[in-house]
């Protein structure tokens, strides 16, 4: 029986967080480490493959900006791209998760 090969593709992330709230030390601190020409924002790019998991993806986040996982975190799906995933059924749902939607470890 041959496998079936999943068809995985690179998906290019810009990741920017953006304050209007900092002091002028804090945005020394992030044009000094955070790589921030303006201080007011972090910019990230990276490749990420199309069937990483959002744990995965929070790891990633973690990792590229510098945090040590004491962040609460929350991913958002627009309401399309749900419904495309799911096909608008709880059975579809229920297919991602451990795929898609996994619980932390």
């Amino acid at each position: 029986m041959a496998k079936m090969q999943r068809d995985i593709r690179p998906v290019r992330l810009r990741l920017e967080l953006i304050s209007d709230y900092l002091s002028s030390d804090e945005k020394v601190l992030l044009k000094r480490y955070g790589e921030s020409s303006s201080g007011d924002r972090i910019t990230r790019e990276v490749l990420i493959p199309s069937d990483m998991t959002l744990h995965a993806l929070h790891y990633a986040l973690q990792k590229l900006f510098g945090w040590q996982n004491s962040h609460l975190r929350q991913f958002n799906l627009p309401e399309e791209v749900y419904q495309k995933l799911t096909q608008g059924t709880v059975k579809g749902w229920s297919d991602l998760v451990g795929v898609l939607f996994q619980p932390p470890v």
